[in-house]
């Protein structure tokens, strides 16, 4: 899928009551409608306050990236047990891991990033969560990982890829209109 995945370090006790605003969403979500529409409620206000909060702490990284091709399934395939279990909001994927006070999850990338990944878009993904993982830890402990996934389109295939470097179609009408 085409998507934009959100990462986030979130610091102290405000990372740590988002963490357990989110796992109270996922005992929630039952599938009855009106439950879901509070939790996409929810959802939606951590997200925004997550993104308006970007610049200042105690949101201490927040990085946004396009990722072409990785499916739902690429938080667990990476990073295993660590964080919650990854949960559908109407705007896409939400995963929240909560810091360890060791350096297991750090080691455990680490790993990752030194074995054979099949895919750049899974080294790019493993990269950004170890560098909020590390960001700020001489200085702050606890805290939690907050991932957002929105799906806005289909896979685009290496070959739409490629055609995409050949011409700059889009750019001429966004200059002409």
């Amino acid at each position: 899928m085409n998507q934009l995945i959100t990462i986030a370090k979130v610091g102290g006790r405000t990372g740590e009551e988002i963490l357990s605003r989110i796992s109270d969403l996922q005992r929630l979500d039952s599938g009855n409608n009106e439950e879901s529409q509070s939790i996409h409620i929810a959802c939606t206000s951590i997200r925004k306050w997550v993104e308006r909060h970007a610049s200042t702490p105690p949101v201490l990284f927040y990085c946004r990236y396009a990722d072409v091709w990785s499916g739902g399934d690429l938080f667990q395939r990476m990073l295993g047990d660590y964080g919650s279990q990854p949960f559908e909001d109407s705007d896409g994927i939400v995963l929240a891991i909560k810091l360890p006070e060791d350096d297991s999850l750090i080691a455990h990338m680490e790993q990752r990033l030194r074995g054979d990944l099949q895919f750049d878009e899974q080294r790019l993904f493993l990269d950004l969560m170890l560098k909020a993982t590390r960001s700020w830890t001489g200085l702050t402990k606890g805290g939690a990982i907050l991932v957002f996934r929105d799906v806005v389109g289909s896979t685009v295939t290496d070959d739409e890829l490629l055609a995409s470097l050949e011409t700059n179609l889009w750019l001429q009408e966004d200059i002409q209109g």
